[in-house]
């Protein structure tokens, strides 16, 4: 039995600041959770893994393990505080616990189990927030470029491309909606 001081919550993730619950616990096969593990589920019980990373505090990534049960329910477990913020010793807890999870999967269970990265398995790989924040700048830059600047607002599209490209890249390049094969994590969800 290995215990993990990781933020959890039943259901989908909304907001991290909504994930105030804490303990987790890997046993033989089993998840455990809640106060002295009064929620307990067989890993063999699992139809979907899915693991994604988003940016915290800093730009520094935190990781998201969303466990979606054979009945539809979901715990989802979190290497962020549970303001959000990125914790370099959570994140080490996290990475163990991801990678103790997928060792305790019974080989003969995988088959029936889909491993998945990103955020979507059909949708877009950046959160709403994102995707509006990006648009919204670069419509700015537009703007302002079309309201007279001429070549000096050209700059300033330039720099507001590269500078999204900078920050987003990272996020779009390790949610990559793809399935993955659960005996080697990939790292690059795995903050």
């Amino acid at each position: 039995m290995k215990a993990y001081p990781l933020q959890y919550c039943e259901g989908k993730v909304t907001l991290y600041g909504s994930i105030l619950e804490q303990g987790v616990t890997l046993d033989e096969g089993t998840i455990s959770w809640g106060g002295g593990g009064a929620k307990k589920r067989r890993l063999s019980d699992l139809r979907q893994v899915r693991l994604a990373v988003s940016y915290a505090s800093r730009f520094r990534l935190v990781g998201l393990c969303e466990l979606t049960f054979r009945d539809g329910s979901i715990l989802s477990v979190s290497g962020a505080t549970a303001f959000g913020h990125h914790d370099a010793i959570r994140a080490g807890i996290y990475r163990d616990f991801v990678r103790d999870l997928h060792a305790q999967i019974a080989p003969s269970d995988r088959p029936g189990i889909i491993f998945f990265a990103g955020r979507s398995r059909d949708g877009p790989t950046l959160a709403p927030w994102a995707t509006w924040t990006i648009i919204a700048l670069l419509g700015f830059a537009v703007w302002y470029s079309l309201a007279g600047m001429g070549s000096k607002g050209l700059w300033l599209v330039a720099i507001a491309v590269a500078v999204t490209g900078v920050i987003v890249a990272p996020i779009l390049l390790a949610n990559k909606s793809a399935e993955y094969d659960p005996r080697t994590v990939p790292d690059r969800l795995l903050p």
